[in-house]
């Protein structure tokens, strides 16, 4: 986002007041709590994913000793 050079001054004169410091100090803090919750739930994404995965391979586990399991039952002829 460009501002114009309006904006840029009266920005610039608004945070160099003590309401300006306070709000962007707010802003601050608000910006790295979403921060963690953002990585908190990427965390929680990847563990779910690490779960699913391992549940995906011992189905695969399962299904591949139930085919072989039947095969061996089968009467050859």
């Amino acid at each position: 986002m460009k501002l114009s050079q309006e904006q840029a001054e009266t920005f610039s004169t608004f945070t160099s007041t003590h309401a300006g410091q306070t709000l962007l100090n707010y802003l601050g803090q608000v910006a790295e709590q979403e921060n963690r919750a953002l990585i908190g739930a990427r965390d929680n994404i990847l563990r779910h994913q690490g779960r699913v995965q391992m549940v995906t391979h011992l189905l695969e586990i399962i299904l591949d000793s139930t085919v072989a399991a039947k095969q061996y039952e089968q009467p050859k002829t």
